[in-house]
């Protein structure tokens, strides 16, 4: 399976906000704020670069080599990301960053807790009233 194909498999299947892909390391996904790691799905440094020549121009991939950095953005499958590719001591990195096109509902971020939650805003009214040029608020 290509590493493009298991990053779309890993996002039909989890609700992820980033992958954290080094040379000959596990799979790594973060959810909820939590990095999971996939200790059987080794990402080999072959996977990376072959990802980087599909997804990139030759300009961008000449960029990568010389600099060992390059931001860019990626489809696959139905979802797209951000993309920071790298080079550590691992090798070739990258990090992608899910790009959703539906804001999420505060309750998801809630995880059933009452919106007591959130602490009251107090309102001060100034006796003065609002401020104006004519109280040298300006």
């Amino acid at each position: 399976m290509s590493l493009e194909e298991k990053i779309a498999n890993y996002t039909s299947q989890h609700d992820l906000s980033d992958f954290h892909i080094r040379s000959n390391q596990p799979m790594a996904i973060r959810v909820d704020g939590s990095v999971k790691l996939f200790e059987d799905d080794i990402i080999t440094r072959q996977e990376i670069e072959l990802f980087w020549k599909n997804s990139l121009n030759k300009v961008q991939l000449k960029e990568i080599v010389i600099t060992k950095d390059l931001d860019f953005a990626v489809v696959v499958g139905e979802f797209r990301f951000r993309v920071n590719g790298y080079y550590s001591s691992y090798g070739p990195c990258m990090v992608l960053r899910k790009i959703v096109s539906e804001i999420p509902n505060i309750e998801k971020f809630l995880n059933g807790k009452t919106k007591a939650w959130f602490p009251p805003i107090p309102y001060v009214m100034s006796q003065a009233g609002p401020a104006s040029p004519d109280h040298g608020l300006t």
